[in-house]
C-alpha cells in the first residue's frame, strides 16, 4: 500500500495548481500565493459580498478528506497520487494553450473573432489534446469535490455495481474499512453526507482514477466519449479578457443541459474561459444540413459521421456580455463561495459586507 501513501493531510479537493493559475499575487508560483474569495450573497439574482483575500495553500482543502486508511502517525493511504496524474500536467498545459492563443491572435492581425483554423502557425491538434487534458482535470475536480457528493452518487452511481479487475484496487477497497471513524464524522457532518454516502463516494473516485499501468482509467474513456459520440456534435468557444478576470466557483466547473446538449463552462486562467458544446445530431439539425447543402438523402449516414467528427474552434476576444452571464452561472451554480484574481467581478452584483 505504499504506493498509494504519503504524509498529506491538508487535502484540496480544488487544487492549488488550478487556483494559482487565478491567483491576485505577483507570483502566484509563491507558497504565500493569495486568491479573492467571495461569499455568495444570493443565488436567485446573483450576487456577492466583497472579497477577500485567503491563501492559497490552505484554500479548497480539508484535513484527510481522501485518506483511506492510516498506516502510521504521519503516513496515510489516500488518493493524492491519482489526483497528481492530472494536477501536475495542469499548469503545463494551460500554457500551452495560452501561448497557442497568442500565436493565433498575432497570426490573424488581432481580430477580435476568428476560427482557430484561420491560423496557420498553431498546431491545433495539440491544442484540442491540451483542452481535453483540462477538461479530463475539470471532470476529475467535480468527481472529488464534496460539496456535490449527492449529484455525483445520482448521476454515477450505477457504476459501482462494477469493480475494477485488480487485486491492488481490490486492497484499497479494503482500506476504506479501515477509515478513521472519527474523521469520516466529522467530514460528513461538515459536507452533510452519511458515512454510507462517503464510502460509496470514495469507491466511485476509485472506479474513475484507478489504472494498471500502461492502462487508461476509466475517467479519461468517459471524456474521450464525449467528443466521439456520433449522436453529438462538438465545438469549442474560447474567450480572452485584458482587463477582467474569470470567476472560479467552488464546485470546480459549471455544467448546463437542455434538449439539445450539454455545455461545460471551464476557467482555464484568471483571463480566460473556455465552453465546451456538445450539441445533439438530432433529424431536424441532419435534414437542414442536408437541404442547405444539396445532399439527397442517402446521405445522411454520412453527414451525421462528419458533423459528430468535427471539432471547431472559435477565440473571442473582450466579450463582457459572454463574461457577465458566466460568472453570474458560477455564482448560482456554487455553493458557498467563488473565486478571482480581481476584487471586482464583472456582471455581478455586490452587496454591503454583513
Amino acid at each position: 500500500m505504499r504506493e498509494f501513501s504519503d504524509n498529506t493531510k491538508n487535502q484540496h479537493f480544488i487544487s492549488q495548481a488550478e487556483q494559482r493559475l487565478n491567483s491576485c499575487s505577483p507570483d502566484p508560483s509563491s507558497r504565500n500565493a493569495e486568491i479573492f474569495s467571495f461569499k455568495v450573497a444570493d443565488k436567485s439574482v446573483p450576487s456577492i459580498y466583497p472579497g477577500e483575500r485567503v491563501a492559497i495553500h490552505r484554500n479548497m482543502s480539508f484535513q484527510h478528506l481522501f485518506t483511506l486508511a492510516r498506516l502510521s502517525n504521519q503516513v496515510a493511504v489516500n488518493l493524492e497520487s491519482f489526483f497528481q496524474r492530472y494536477e501536475n500536467g495542469l499548469t503545463s498545459h494551460a500554457n500551452s494553450i495560452m501561448e497557442a492563443l497568442r500565436i493565433a491572435s498575432d497570426s490573424v492581425g488581432g481580430l477580435p473573432t476568428f476560427y482557430l483554423d484561420s491560423a496557420p502557425e498553431v498546431n491545433i491538434a495539440a491544442l484540442i489534446d491540451s483542452l481535453k487534458f483540462i477538461y479530463t482535470y475539470k471532470m476529475m475536480n467535480w468527481l472529488r469535490n464534496p460539496y456535490v457528493v449527492k449529484d455525483v452518487l445520482s448521476i454515477f452511481g450505477p457504476f459501482l455495481d462494477h469493480s475494477v479487475d485488480s487485486v491492488a484496487a481490490l486492497r484499497l477497497y479494503m482500506a476504506l474499512e479501515q477509515k478513521n471513524e472519527g474523521e469520516m464524522r466529522y467530514v460528513c457532518q461538515i459536507f452533510q453526507i452519511s458515512p454510507d454516502q462517503y464510502k460509496r463516494w470514495i469507491r466511485l473516485l476509485l472506479m474513475f482514477l484507478y489504472s494498471e499501468e500502461n492502462e487508461r482509467p476509466l475517467l479519461e474513456g468517459f471524456v474521450e466519449e464525449f467528443f466521439r459520440a456520433g449522436d453529438y456534435g462538438n465545438s469549442i468557444f474560447i474567450y480572452c479578457f485584458e482587463d477582467n478576470s474569470v470567476l472560479l466557483p467552488d464546485t470546480g466547473i459549471v455544467t448546463l443541459e437542455d434538449p439539445k446538449g450539454i455545455t461545460a463552462l471551464i476557467n482555464l486562467s484568471k483571463k480566460h474561459l473556455v465552453a465546451v458544446n456538445h450539441t445533439k445530431l438530432d433529424d431536424q439539425k441532419i435534414n437542414l444540413f442536408c437541404e442547405r447543402a444539396n445532399f439527397s438523402n442517402s446521405s445522411r449516414a454520412s453527414v451525421r459521421e462528419h458533423l459528430a467528427s468535427q471539432l471547431v474552434v472559435k477565440v473571442t476576444h473582450n466579450s463582457l456580455e459572454m463574461l457577465a452571464a458566466y460568472n453570474r452561472c458560477c455564482v448560482q451554480f456554487a455553493r458557498n463561495e467563488v473565486f478571482s484574481s480581481s476584487k471586482v467581478v464583472h456582471g455581478v452584483d455586490m452587496q454591503p459586507p454583513i
